[in-house]
């Protein structure tokens, strides 16, 4: 990958500088165990494959400030499986397994890159019994207490952070305030109300041949009256890394967030998601590494 001197320095700055003030905040609330008696939602969903990383992000978990219910969405994991994402949960987090059936999503789109249990977020407001939940990709890491969104956001419908990828292939005006589906903020209520499942399921089979990220492209078309923008600190994607804010406005076609907010998410995330991009994730090989890995591997070393 070729960098330019800015870039490279920024990255520098965020390996050894930036991820070391990350690195005591997480070992500082591990020590401190500074828990309300508040309680948030939370939902995952993995395969077998990524088992690993969602017991890293479970494991994460500890640095929200309040006690978890983690809504498991199970689809395909076995006994076993499922155990070993319970025993690694802290003290805060208490794990509920929610079965999937599987039918119900064996006809939407699927591939090695998508598989089933992407598609499992959408039924949240259906098998959940939360009015709000956090829903987190599992090849991300908690690093700060997220609690306070869930009160900010409280009467939005749905939301999450900004996705590059709809304005830089001339789809924003007909999905505005796209966003990664990696972290999203759902309103139960409001959106068994709306019937968001059947919606997403009927525009995924509708558009089965059209889809590029299915289940992404599928609720940000649904929601694309509703849907509202979390600060990219929320979600701080791996390709945030690789270029300044004017780089990424013009990948944007237009400012994205502020500067401010910007070079927060990278300074001070609240919530790493080591997706593709640039930079190798945590668990492949590769020249250059996530600015963030050691994080990964802190909460790595944890998991038994």
């Amino acid at each position: 990958m070729k960098v330019s001197l800015a870039t490279g320095l920024r990255y520098i700055l965020t390996r050894f500088v930036h991820q070391k003030k990350v690195m005591k905040k997480c070992e500082y609330n591990q020590r401190h165990n500074l828990k309300t008696n508040r309680n948030v939602a939370i939902a995952i969903a993995t395969n077998a494959k990524f088992l690993k990383q969602a017991c890293v992000m479970v494991r994460s978990l500890e640095n929200i400030q309040c006690n978890v219910t983690l809504y498991l969405l199970n689809v395909t994991l076995n006994r076993d499986e499922v155990e070993k994402i319970r025993t690694n949960a802290p003290s805060n987090v208490r794990a509920v397994e929610i079965p999937i059936d599987e039918t119900l999503l064996k006809k939407l789109k699927i591939s090695d890159k998508w598989p089933i249990e992407a598609w499992a977020r959408i039924m949240i407001p259906e098998l959940v019994p939360e009015k709000e939940v956090l829903y987190l990709d599992v090849d991300a890491v908690v690093v700060d207490d997220i609690s306070d969104i869930f009160l900010k956001y409280e009467d939005s419908t749905i939301c999450g952070v900004k996705s590059t990828f709809y304005a830089f292939h001339g789809m924003k005006e007909t999905i505005p305030n796209a966003v990664n589906s990696g972290v999203l903020l759902l309103n139960c209520t409001k959106l068994r109300k709306m019937n968001f499942t059947r919606k997403v399921v009927d525009y995924a089979h509708t558009h089965y041949d059209e889809l590029q990220m299915p289940d992404q492209d599928s609720i940000n078309y649904v929601c694309r009256h509703i849907m509202e923008n979390l600060p990219p600190c929320y979600n701080a994607m791996n390709y945030f890394f690789s270029m300044d804010y004017k780089g990424i406005s013009r990948l944007n076609r237009e400012p994205y967030y502020s500067d401010a907010a910007y070079n927060e998410a990278m300074r001070e995330p609240k919530v790493i998601h080591y997706n593709g991009g640039p930079f190798k994730r945590p668990w492949q090989k590769g020249e250059i590494k996530h600015p963030y890995w050691k994080i990964y591997q802190f909460y790595l070393n944890k998991v038994t």
